[in-house]
């Protein structure tokens, strides 16, 4: 659900996506035919600050063709951007009832960031693997001579000796990791390389999370009791783990540096196109 309360610059903090609807209204649910219009609204919305001279601007229409790339950066803009509140739980109780949430939107399979169970949904990978506008979208691997890479059940990919890189279709999921040297190497062909570098950080924070177990407090306040955990959920549990002392600390800079790029790239954009004037 993405709320998006009132059109003018000084309510645009009021920006967030959310696992499901609530009854503040202003907002819309987010399915897969309206993703990529809910991430340019929800980035645009929120990559530009409210200051005293721009407060009471209003968003626009914009006035220019969106890029491909334009839409993908504001997709992982959104993905990772802190009002991004998805979250995954289980035995959540209302109306009598026992509930579940699926978080929908994890950019990663579950070999990639060493997950200990399958995710319930693999939705958002298989979007990236199927957009429109990133036709054949495929990580790209570093290649060793001969090496085989299984990407599916019944599915094995030859690299070959004369391979330089491997584009392996991301709508079946990673079962291993050979020829992977690290984060830095991996890349999408249709992601920018400022939206790639956001995705690399990020994965590495995803994979920080899933090194250790957290304490019963932790994991009862962020309802860290299913693998498919969201962004909001990962980054506060390891900040909790950092505060404690108790963990290895793990460094957000890398993160916030490539977040802070791709912020920078998309920030003059949003007047280039139209959204404001």
């Amino acid at each position: 659900y993405l709320w998006c309360n009132s059109n003018d610059i000084q309510s645009s903090v009021m920006t967030a996506l959310f696992s499901s609807g609530f009854n503040g209204g202003h907002g819309i649910f987010v399915n897969k035919e309206n993703l990529w219009q809910s991430a340019i609204v929800f980035t645009v919305r929120r990559v530009i600050k409210p200051t005293w001279l721009n407060d009471r601007d209003q968003f626009l229409q914009p006035t220019e063709p969106l890029t491909d790339e334009f839409k993908t950066d504001c997709l992982i803009w959104m993905l990772f951007n802190g009002s991004n509140l998805t979250a995954s739980a289980n035995a959540l109780e209302w109306n009598n009832q026992t509930w579940s949430i699926v978080n929908h939107f994890i950019p990663f399979t579950e070999a990639e960031v060493n997950a200990p169970a399958r995710f319930e949904s693999d939705f958002m990978v298989q979007y990236l693997a199927n957009l429109p506008t990133l036709k054949n979208l495929s990580p790209v691997i570093p290649a060793k001579a001969g090496i085989q890479i299984d990407v599916g059940v019944d599915t094995v990919v030859d690299i070959g000796v004369e391979a330089s890189s491997a584009k392996i279709k991301m709508d079946s999921r990673l079962r291993g990791n050979d020829g992977i040297a690290s984060n830095d190497d991996i890349g999408y062909s249709g992601l920018s390389t400022e939206a790639n570098a956001v995705l690399n950080a990020g994965r590495t924070l995803w994979q920080a999370y899933f090194a250790h177990t957290d304490v019963r407090n932790v994991r009862d306040e962020f309802k860290l009791n299913r693998p498919d955990v969201g962004w909001y959920q990962i980054r506060n549990a390891l900040k909790a783990r950092n505060a404690s002392g108790d963990f290895a600390p793990v460094d957000f800079s890398a993160f916030e540096s490539t977040y802070k790029i791709l912020g920078d790239k998309l920030r003059p954009q949003v007047y280039t196109l139209g959204f404001l004037r």
